[in-house]
């Protein structure tokens, strides 16, 4: 698949999320600079160190935000802990893929084809973005259609027996 079908691939609420998700990828690039100058100049760490501990701090951040804005809807909140630790380890993978995607075209681009690299990288992170936003909302957020299992979970009252006819449920006639 190329991007022109990814991009067509797209629907209406699509859009709107995959602006979403390359607002909380910025914001995932300012957080990882920052945290590589404040690793390394002022605290000293050597480069590979402090880009690895900022590029995992970048990924924590990129999570929060996709679970609680991008992917919202599709962030299930029954069984909370074990999910979401589900959740942050597929993401972790994801991005890994997203990393080894945008490393081997920006290989291919500057030394085999001469590119320049700042453009390079860029078309590379366009591209890993592509892949990160659909490889997540594939396996990691699934679209509402695809979590309709996940919509008949028992209702809180469920959990709680003295909250049966609560605000949770309506009265049970």
């Amino acid at each position: 698949m190329n991007l022109n079908d990814s991009m067509r691939q797209l629907r209406k609420g699509d859009a709107v999320r995959f602006i979403r998700f390359a607002l909380v990828g910025a914001s995932g690039v300012v957080v990882d600079t920052g945290g590589l100058w404040v690793l390394t100049q002022w605290f000293g760490w050597p480069l590979a160190s402090g880009k690895l501990a900022a590029a995992g701090i970048a990924v924590i951040n990129n999570f929060i935000w996709n679970d609680c804005w991008t992917f919202r809807s599709q962030s299930p909140r029954a069984g909370t802990q074990s999910l979401v630790a589900l959740r942050f380890a597929r993401f972790s993978l994801i991005c890994l893929g997203g990393i080894a995607i945008s490393t081997l075209l920006l290989h291919g681009l500057v030394h085999v084809g001469h590119a320049p690299l700042v453009p390079s990288n860029l078309f590379a992170i366009v591209i890993a973005c592509v892949w990160n936003f659909h490889a997540c909302k594939r396996w990691n957020w699934k679209t509402n259609e695809e979590t309709e299992p996940l919509q008949s979970l028992p209702a809180p009252a469920n959990y709680m027996p003295g909250l049966r006819n609560s605000v949770f449920q309506l009265p049970v006639e």
